[in-house]
């Protein structure tokens, strides 16, 4: 079983994202909306921040609350996207129950659209219209199934959730790729028989050790992109306290 580290890693994303800025503008902002704090909006966001600041882009955050009228947070998206100085926009998961992904993504410019949002970037994605231009988390799956080299044709992909930011553009891309794609959500029949057949597990429901390792096969590979806390502390998906000396290849949430 091979345990993967992202920070292993570091040294070579960091020389990618340097290539990278060379060739763009990076004195553009990024515009971060906070509609929702929780534990995990604050932690990504200064996620965000940290990255951000070694290559010298600033991160402007504009915070609201759950109180905030609706009009003041769509007049906010409007003056930046017209705003000049402003080369992405952000806004930041969870949202409120009152807003429906329409809401927000109907409001962002795609020129300026970091994850993915908009009908003409994640439909551009959908097509594969640009193949080198992936949502964020896309581009991180992609980054590791090249580094190991998982098959994709012919090996069943198993998502667990089907969110805009994880679940759906997973899909599309594996599909894009010929993989055979089984996209779960909570009402799916029989989604302990299906994980028993799956060569890769894709999580992303946000569900604290809601993945237990031993349904899965005898190396089977787990990708966790689930994030949650337990005690104020922050878990994954896959439940880290069982045995996973099983599994191929495991990417564990955080850490991986």
């Amino acid at each position: 079983m091979l345990l993967f580290k992202g920070s292993n890693f570091l040294a070579e994303l960091d020389l990618i994202l340097k290539n990278k800025c060379e060739k763009v503008e990076t004195d553009k902002k990024l515009a971060v909306l906070h509609l929702l704090p929780t534990p995990s909006s604050k932690k990504f966001i200064a996620l965000k921040k940290k990255v951000a600041s070694q290559y010298d882009i600033e991160v402007k955050v504009y915070n609201f609350t759950e109180k905030t009228p609706k009009r003041k947070v769509y007049d906010t998206l409007k003056s930046l996207n017209e705003d000049d100085t402003v080369g992405g926009i952000v806004v930041q998961y969870p949202f409120p129950e009152k807003y429906t992904f329409a809401d927000i993504s109907t409001r962002i410019n795609p020129l300026k659209d970091v994850d993915f949002f908009t009908d003409k970037t994640y439909g551009g994605f959908s097509l594969n219209l640009f193949p080198d231009f992936m949502p964020p988390v896309v581009r991180s799956l992609d980054y590791f199934l090249n580094t190991y080299k998982l098959e994709l044709k012919g090996k069943r992909y198993i998502i667990l959730g089907q969110g805009h930011l994880v679940g759906k553009p997973v899909a599309t891309y594996l599909i894009n790729r010929e993989a055979t794609v089984y996209s779960l959500n909570e009402f799916s029949p029989k989604i302990e028989s299906t994980l028993k057949k799956a060569d890769v597990v894709i999580s992303a429901t946000g569900n604290p050790n809601i993945l237990k390792p031993h349904i899965l096969k005898k190396g089977a590979s787990v990708i966790d992109f689930g994030y949650g806390f337990v005690d104020s502390k922050p878990v994954g998906d896959l439940d880290m306290s069982e045995d996973i000396s099983h599994l191929n290849i495991v990417s564990p949430s955080p850490g991986g």
